[in-house]
């Protein structure tokens, strides 16, 4: 069935790489050859795909040509630090993560500065400034990002984290708060009022922070290393 598929597939290419060599001009030429292309999950196809969006951009200065061309180069690495991990050689892996940051917020950033009102753009260059350390940068992103609705408790928990890094604990622990009171699902709930405690913690708050730790045990036992952290702030408490 596999090879009958794989066949109907290349049928599908054949034809539209004809179409798209008659008129190479036409958007929706170029679409329709790079979606059949995108259908198999192989290098080969991938980068015939990147070529032909290439030529778009070159020959249009369309962006959204770069962009998917862009987002299949990510789709490869992606690819290829999942094999690297499944294989246990993680400092490949490790690599070729580097290399995808590097490259993703390069990417980003050229696309806040094409939509520059485009908020969920702004929520992916913050968070990837963030892993960076680009702290100054991620918040000033981030603290746009959080105007969009659906991004918001996402946004405001890496705002946190960044203004943790910073040291400006107070400060942090004011932004979980925020954080929080947008009703955020059990998952990011546990994870907000972890990051909440680590800065309470700093702060030498201990009884909020192991009040703070104490939630997230409720909600899950197993999170990260609550239960060590828990046990520790209880004999300092003593």
């Amino acid at each position: 069935h596999m090879a009958q598929s794989r066949e109907f597939l290349d049928k599908e290419i054949e034809k539209a790489r004809e179409e798209y060599e008659a008129s190479p001009e036409v958007a929706g030429k170029v679409d329709s050859l790079v979606e059949a292309l995108l259908k198999i999950e192989e290098d080969g196809c991938e980068n015939e795909a990147v070529d032909v969006l290439k030529k778009a951009h070159a020959n249009t200065g369309t962006y959204r040509f770069k962009m998917r061309m862009d987002d299949i180069r990510t789709r490869q690495m992606r690819r290829r630090y999942n094999k690297l991990k499944a294989a246990g050689e993680d400092q490949s892996a490790a690599a070729v993560a580097r290399e995808l940051l590097a490259f993703e917020l390069k990417m980003y950033a050229e696309r806040a500065e094409n939509y520059p009102t485009d908020m969920p753009i702004k929520f992916d260059l913050g968070y990837r400034q963030l892993l960076a350390g680009q702290i100054d940068e991620a918040i000033a992103s981030l603290q746009q990002a959080q105007r969009d609705p659906k991004r918001r408790v996402h946004a405001l928990n890496y705002l946190g984290q960044a203004f943790e890094k910073k040291g400006w604990h107070d400060v942090a622990v004011e932004t979980y708060e925020k954080a929080l009171q947008h009703d955020p699902s059990e998952e990011r709930s546990k994870e907000i009022h972890y990051n909440m405690a680590l800065s309470l913690k700093a702060m030498d708050e201990k009884e909020k922070a192991l009040d703070h730790f104490s939630q997230v045990a409720q909600m899950d036992y197993k999170f990260r290393d609550v239960r060590e952290r828990i046990e520790v702030l209880r004999k300092e408490l003593e």
